[in-house]
């Protein structure tokens, strides 16, 4: 509890106690619950909270107070209300360090990438490789499902992009344009686009149903570290080593505008679910929230002692989620920028992370070689 100044507490003061209930909505990863607080204003006794034992998830939350002399009590609170996460099955097979970790759309599977220059697919139930992919490729760095999940996307050091069958894991499409190893691609939400991001510090835009090049997008200093459609597919979002984050429409390829705070390569930015925010990671050791109607960053938080290397918004867009080269992962309420939970079972820095469609488990990818579930 946070306390501002008081008067002098006389000695023949009655403790006052204060009580307020708290009542949360239930919302898709949530559940309706009551919570009673209380405090003594004036005296010693700590704050009592009690919950509903039967609710689904706990609550984090934070509380603000300021008192007065007369026992008067200025309270602004926020509150958050989610998992507490628990280290459920260390995965291993990956040869070398891991590049890459995503759910497919339906949550059932997780695709990762390694450096070993192989794709994994992982059935969540089981957590046994439905599928190990090796087509002599080089570095892999990124690898993600298809919306309908009938598809996967990579990109690796050799410049090339490959289109692979999920079931078969038949190389379907190569699309072939950048000058230098991609670094990062993504579908867009209905599965007609991918767009992809280069050290050649270009952009480049791609028709999935002919694998022609739509646009190629030019801004960045240097090179450009992530890419992301928006939820409506209208807008991109890039991330590079020159600090900066941009904005461009999907459409015409134009730079919207630009984001600058970070002081260092920012690692990936990324939108939440509304498509009204952007959070973003940097090896300055923060990550961001940043308001893109205005341009302003909201909210910088802190917490890490490394290089922020992957951020992620949870399906309801209040909390976000964090790896980093401190070997931990973080959850943070989005409205605060507190921190609401610290994994650290990793045993090296941690590459990616990801959040089921439901909010239920994470996934984290570590230079340990190891793929963690976490619910």
């Amino acid at each position: 509890m946070k306390t501002g100044t008081r008067s002098k507490k006389k000695k023949n003061a009655v403790p006052q106690l204060v009580s307020f209930r708290l009542f949360l909505i239930n919302t898709p990863i949530m559940t309706t619950e009551n919570i009673d607080l209380c405090c003594w204003v004036n005296g010693k006794k700590k704050k009592k909270a009690r919950k509903n034992r039967n609710a689904y998830h706990p609550i984090l939350a934070s509380y603000f107070f300021s008192f007065k002399g007369d026992g008067a009590i200025n309270r602004q609170y926020n509150y958050i209300q989610a998992k507490h996460f628990k280290l459920l099955k260390t995965l291993r097979g990956h040869s070398s360090e891991i590049s890459s970790v995503r759910f497919s759309a339906d949550g059932r599977k997780i695709i990762s990438s390694s450096i070993d220059t192989t794709i994994r697919i992982w059935d969540l139930l089981s957590t046994e490789v439905i599928q190990t992919i090796d087509g002599n490729f080089k570095r892999i760095h990124y690898a993600e499902f298809s919306p309908n999940g009938n598809t996967i996307v990579m990109c690796s050091a050799d410049k090339i992009i490959r289109l692979l069958d999920a079931k078969s894991a038949m190389e379907v499409m190569k699309l072939e344009g950048h000058l230098d190893l991609v670094w990062n691609v993504k579908f867009s939400s209905d599965g007609k686009n991918i767009v992809s991001s280069s050290y050649d510090r270009t952009i480049r835009i791609w028709d999935v149903s002919s694998g022609k090049e739509i646009k190629q997008l030019v801004g960045h200093k240097s090179d450009i570290c992530s890419v992301q459609f928006s939820p409506n597919g209208q807008m991109i979002v890039s991330s590079s080593m020159d600090a900066m984050i941009i904005l461009w429409n999907a459409k015409s390829g134009e730079k919207i505008k630009e984001f600058i705070g970070h002081s260092s390569t920012v690692s990936c930015a990324k939108f939440s679910p509304d498509g009204k925010f952007l959070v973003s990671c940097s090896d300055d050791n923060t990550i961001r929230l940043w308001h893109i109607e205005s341009g302003k960053e909201w909210r910088k938080i802190e917490g890490h002692f490394g290089y922020v290397n992957d951020v992620t918004y949870f399906p309801d867009g209040r909390i976000i989620v964090s790896c980093s080269d401190d070997q931990t992962i973080r959850l943070w309420d989005v409205n605060t920028g507190m921190e609401v939970q610290l994994l650290d079972d990793h045993t090296d820095w941690v590459a990616c992370v990801d959040v089921s469609p439901d909010g239920s488990t994470i996934v984290s990818g570590c230079h340990d070689k190891t793929i963690r579930i976490w619910g």
